[in-house]
């Protein structure tokens, strides 16, 4: 029974805390300043990889299987919070302990990830840059870019979807940098090894292709799935040290991050 109150009161109280985060903080940055961090974010990937992987990859969906492709990429990225729930009630009935493991890692990467978001708020590149929602001058590089992206169906729907929404709702989603979906995904990966170690063949693939499709389909650049990623890293060894001293807790700061370890 406490069990079960523990994981229903951290999965609601954790989806409250990250809807309201979703929208209070567009509400506490400036557009100029949405504007700036959302810029340097395509321009560093720009640099490193020296093209916009938004179009690049774009190109390389239509040339290579196109609409097949293209449905594929976003099955795979909207299948991350199946899979997330999915592997949750798994560790609930094989492994308890690996499930408020993952639990705590889930809320202590948002807590993390806040600071940074409100630092950089940055608008995924699907509404800064195609759908254009701050009505914002693009790049010379930019403009030449959009004139030749040319989405296919699937993609020019799920864009439109989005576009749709986002006005009707006054609501921006800057929270690209660090990107959830990586971290969370990879805390799929780290959990789901941990419970049986095989799986690593199936979640890491899984991880890759979602990885691209959040790219292909607007919604990260590459160093928000790169930041996402290393800071799962942390936030894992975080947690497997706060279940590791948990008895000897004596920093009040702490005792509610092991009260949740109990």
């Amino acid at each position: 029974m406490k069990d079960i109150f523990y994981f229903f009161s951290i999965i609601y109280l954790g989806t409250i805390f990250f809807g309201i985060l979703l929208n209070f903080l567009p509400r506490v940055v400036s557009q100029k300043k949405i504007i700036w961090t959302s810029n340097l974010l395509m321009n560093c990937d720009y640099s490193i990889f020296g093209k916009d992987l938004l179009f690049w990859i774009n190109g390389l969906v239509n040339g290579n299987g196109g609409i097949i492709l293209s449905w594929i990429l976003l099955q795979f990225y909207n299948s991350f919070p199946f899979i997330w729930v999915i592997l949750i009630l798994f560790l609930f009935v094989y492994n308890r302990l690996l499930a408020k493991k993952m639990l705590l890692f889930s809320l202590i990467f948002i807590l993390l990830s806040f600071p940074l978001w409100y630092m950089f708020p940055g608008l995924n590149p699907m509404n800064f840059y195609v759908n254009n929602l701050l009505k914002n001058g693009s790049s010379m590089r930019i403009n030449l870019e959009l004139k030749d992206y040319k989405p296919n169906p699937v993609l020019s729907s799920y864009q439109d979807k989005f576009s749709s929404y986002s006005p009707q709702n006054d609501y921006l989603d800057v929270t690209t940098f660090p990107s959830v979906h990586a971290g969370f995904s990879a805390g799929i990966i780290f959990y789901s090894f941990l419970l049986y170690p095989p799986s690593i063949f199936i979640t890491v693939p899984w991880f890759i292709l979602e990885m691209i499709g959040a790219i292909y389909l607007g919604q990260h650049y590459a160093v928000d799935l790169f930041l996402g990623f290393v800071m799962a890293i942390l936030v894992y060894y975080l947690v497997d040290l706060v279940f590791l001293e948990k008895k000897s807790a004596d920093d009040k700061v702490i005792r509610w991050f092991y009260f949740l370890a109990d």
